[in-house]
């Protein structure tokens, strides 16, 4: 439904009708963001120093979304939120380092998420470069940071967007 002009003339004797209540709904439906949901798990061999493209058809006029990304073998909730909009340079990656035992985050240029047990078994130099919406897909990026050796990405990927 199209919005529709609000009635602002109310009076204390009006009583709202049917059509009101339908115009005050309609209007609601119309300026509330068009939320998008979804889980995808991914179980990929990425070659040494290679990057791995993912996308997500998600829509049209989602302008930015979040995603949470763990080791797909050991669920739990240890992972990584990373929070995204259309921008190619603007993702941040909140988590935690279970090596050094600390919160950290992350700009989209040094990676917003990386191995430690997150992207799958040994992924030591294993990382999620970036996510971003290009169009009508959420694009996920990871990279094999590693130069002799392949990995194996394991990912479980909660989405969501708007």
């Amino acid at each position: 439904m199209a919005w529709i002009t609000p009635k602002t003339n109310w009076a204390a004797a009006d009583v709202p009708t049917k059509d009101d209540f339908n115009r005050v709904e309609g209007n609601i439906a119309d300026i509330a963001p068009a939320y998008s949901s979804g889980n995808v798990t991914y179980s990929d061999t990425i070659a040494a120093s290679a990057t791995l493209t993912k996308t997500i058809p998600i829509g049209a006029n989602k302008r930015q979304g979040r995603l949470f990304v763990r080791n797909a073998s050991m669920g739990g909730p240890m992972g990584v939120s990373v929070f995204f909009t259309t921008s190619q340079t603007r993702s941040i990656g909140i988590g935690y380092e279970s090596t050094n035992g600390f919160i950290y985050a992350t700009a989209w240029n040094n990676s917003v998420a990386n191995g430690d047990s997150i992207l799958g078994q040994n992924t030591e130099y294993l990382y999620m470069k970036n996510a971003y919406i290009s169009g009508t897909n959420l694009v996920i990026i990871f990279n094999n940071g590693d130069s002799e050796i392949a990995k194996t990405l394991n990912a479980s990927v909660d989405w969501e967007v708007w």
